[in-house]
């Protein structure tokens, strides 16, 4: 199986090149899954946070002593208790989509384990973040192939203006203190760029190289 983690900004686009590229790999006759697009799109947001949380909290009774090690570093964040709890079931249920067993040929997720560890290291520092990410990377049964949807955060402040969603942090602030979690945001991906594979998505969804994807991805299915 190839797993797919797609990550950057809001507003970014990663969730629907991903489910596009789905759609194309099906049609091309692939078997493939995209459990994190899944549960945002076909769950009401209460049914969401119960499943989200069965799934994490089933994964960390299963393998503790690796999830310990994650635990430790969500403690030493300067934050709240309700954030940190927030943290370990998006790290757990995230780890959970990843290591499930399954007969299909690809698995994409849009919010995969870049993304789950933004959440971290926005709340924290730089050394915290790359142990986790570090961490949950061991944990992967199996190597993740990370795409980098590559935006200008002009572009994204854009994107995000028409969306109504609301769904990410960063839809919930405005101003000044949006820009700088766009800034952060844009930093962590830029780190996180080295080893990925770059998609720029700074036009329309017709311009996205999908064949190239595509070809990125039989690479790894042989």
């Amino acid at each position: 199986m190839v797993i797919l983690d797609f990550f950057g900004m809001p507003g970014s686009g990663k969730s629907t090149i991903s489910h596009e590229l789905a759609e194309k790999l099906r049609k091309k006759g692939n078997i493939v899954e995209e459990p994190t697009w899944n549960l945002d799109m076909k769950y009401s947001k209460i049914k969401r946070r119960i499943l989200k949380s069965w799934l994490s909290f089933s994964y960390s009774l299963r393998h503790f002593r690796e999830i310990k090690n994650v635990f430790s570093l969500i403690g030493n964040c300067s934050t709240s208790k309700t954030d940190k709890i927030k943290m370990w079931v998006n790290l757990s249920y995230t780890m959970n989509v990843i290591n499930r067993k399954s007969t299909a040929d690809i698995r994409i997720l849009d919010e995969g384990i870049a993304q789950a560890v933004l959440s971290l290291y926005m709340r924290s520092n730089s050394r915290t973040y790359e142990e986790c990410f570090q961490i949950l990377n061991r944990m992967a049964d199996k190597e993740v192939k990370y795409i980098y949807i590559n935006t200008d955060i002009d572009k994204a402040l854009q994107r995000l203006r028409s969306r109504t969603n609301g769904k990410s942090r960063v839809d919930k602030v405005t101003g000044a203190k949006k820009m700088k979690m766009l800034m952060k945001t844009y930093e962590l991906c830029e780190t996180l760029r080295y080893g990925a594979k770059i998609i720029d998505n700074n036009a329309n969804l017709s311009e996205v190289d999908f064949d190239n994807l595509i070809q990125f991805i039989t690479v790894y299915k042989k």
